[in-house]
């Protein structure tokens, strides 16, 4: 099915909807329509040039903005950003020194823990900027909330740029320091709980958006051939208290450890097939499944914590959950360990990631192109794909085949899946504010270009697609920098035409 024929199949079912699903009645009040950008982007364009262009484009009622820039993607080239934002020219991200801590600390708000932000950033670009006390006025005037956000850090860059960032390092199974800090860590959840409730004391901030991009040990063995973590002192403790064998969990993380190591190694088929034997591994080793589910709910209780601390310095602060792309669309583990359901319960909204137009690239690289040297060595590439769509409720009719993974976006039916599911999952336990991504490129040097920028119109139909399977807003993404006006356009068009704006 071309692009012409599903937009306009998709159109004439939305009209056949009953009156109570008719996604285009117009709201009792706007509806959250909130755009995701770097601190920076305010001061190479100008805030008041910012706030209008998103205001007259999108529509954009909400700020998210990095109040500690750790985890964002600053390494994009030069080429994948957006270059008609009016009246400015985007600079090569190599060239900048970017400042990591743009939020307000209290002096003293650190005394006595082991892990600190970086204090004296003087020689970055706007280092002596108040980037919330300058864009509170302006987002008042233009009735605008403003949020912070963060994303977690990941790796070892962050060693001598966040004070003692190693001592909280997750352990594997060998017993090395992984990327990832380990949320089992008192100090590293004792550092983010200060570091966003102190944000909120000193900024003015009306809500937040937390963010941790992790997957778990099973995982990252299987799709990345990572060592299996975590036996930090902490972690260890953990496996006591909740009765895991911590001998047994170490004998059956190291027999798929070899496994999986040899599988990718060698891709020779074992003689009962490899997922019967990962099959006979996990059963002989069922603390490996155990430890997942562990893994999870120690990420759920940090997540809990930190939203916890920012209600208890502002209570009525909208805080919510960014659930990154892995996590919402092809981690098989994380989806069966924890449920959109269980997330909703200790924040006010979750962000599901539905990014339709990196959607095929990135199942092509992480789960087919992976899975495929292990755990699913029997299926071809076609076949894993089909898996893929049967498991994951996506409907391979819409969908790209094998041949264009790698040149095409998934369909806006993506969107009203996932949308769907977390909408289900949640059922009126909290907001449901889906990620729409567009613009982003896929710059792995491993792979081929893909086409740039995003089409307009089937960016409008994921909008679309978001409110009929119950979103109650979106979240523009994945960063305005790279957001071309025209898409920005595309979006405020359709959120005026069904009444949402």
């Amino acid at each position: 099915m071309n692009r012409r024929t599903f937009l306009t199949q998709t159109a004439a079912a939305a009209l056949a909807l009953p009156a109570s699903r008719a996604f285009a009645a117009a709201p009792a009040k706007p509806v959250f329509n909130a755009v995701q950008i770097h601190p920076f982007s305010f001061y190479d364009e100008g805030p008041e040039r910012v706030l209008d262009l998103l205001q007259e484009t999108a529509g954009i009622n909400a700020l998210l903005v990095y109040s500690h820039l750790y985890g964002a993607d600053q390494g994009v080239p030069l080429e994948v950003l957006a270059h008609d934002h009016p009246g400015y020219t985007p600079v090569a991200p190599s060239a900048r020194r970017y400042r990591r801590v743009w939020a307000r600390h209290g002096a003293g708000a650190f005394d006595g823990q082991l892990l600190r932000h970086p204090v004296a950033e003087r020689d970055v670009e706007y280092a002596h900027k108040n980037v919330f006390a300058d864009l509170a006025p302006l987002c008042r005037k233009r009735g605008m909330k403003l949020m912070g956000r963060i994303l977690e850090p990941r790796g070892s860059a962050y060693d001598g740029v966040i004070t003692n960032w190693a001592a909280a390092s997750s352990v594997d199974i060998t017993g090395q320091p992984r990327r990832n800090a380990c949320w089992n860590n008192p100090d590293y959840r004792a550092f983010w709980q200060t570091t966003v409730a102190d944000t909120f004391r000193h900024n003015p901030l009306e809500g937040f958006m937390l963010g941790a991009e992790r997957t778990g040990p099973l995982y990252r063995l299987i799709a990345e051939g990572e060592p299996p973590s975590c036996f930090c002192p902490h972690c260890q403790a953990r496996m006591k208290a909740k009765g895991v064998d911590e001998a047994r969990l170490r004998a059956g993380y190291a027999a798929l450890n070899e496994w999986i190591q040899s599988m990718r190694r060698e891709t020779k088929r074992p003689a009962d097939g490899a997922l019967v034997t990962f099959l006979r591994l996990v059963m002989r080793h069922p603390e490996v499944l155990v430890w997942e589910r562990e893994w999870a709910l120690a990420l759920e209780e940090a997540m809990a914590a930190l939203a916890r601390s920012i209600k208890a310095v502002k209570p009525d602060a909208l805080v919510g959950r960014h659930i990154d792309h892995q996590q919402t669309s092809w981690d098989i583990f994380y989806r069966a360990a924890v449920s959109y359901g269980e997330m909703a319960t200790t924040v006010d909204f979750l962000k599901p990631v539905v990014y339709h137009d990196i959607a095929a690239p990135r199942v092509n690289r992480w789960l087919l192109g992976e899975f495929g040297k292990s755990l699913l060595a029997d299926l071809s590439q076609a076949q894993t794909l089909d898996l893929y769509y049967a498991v994951f409720g996506l409907d391979a009719s819409r969908e790209p085949a094998l041949a264009a993974m790698m040149n095409g976006g998934f369909t806006p039916d993506y969107v009203y899946r996932e949308t769907k599911r977390c909408v289900d999952g949640v059922a009126g336990k909290a907001r449901v504010f889906p990620g729409i991504g567009f613009d982003i490129p896929f710059h792995r040097k491993d792979a081929p270009p893909r086409p740039h920028p995003s089409d307009p119109a089937v960016l409008a139909e994921a909008v679309k697609q978001t409110f009929r399977a119950g979103a109650d807003g979106i979240v523009v993404c994945r960063e305005y920098q790279e957001m071309r006006v025209p898409n920005l356009r595309a979006i405020g068009a359709v959120l005026r035409e069904l009444g949402k704006i």
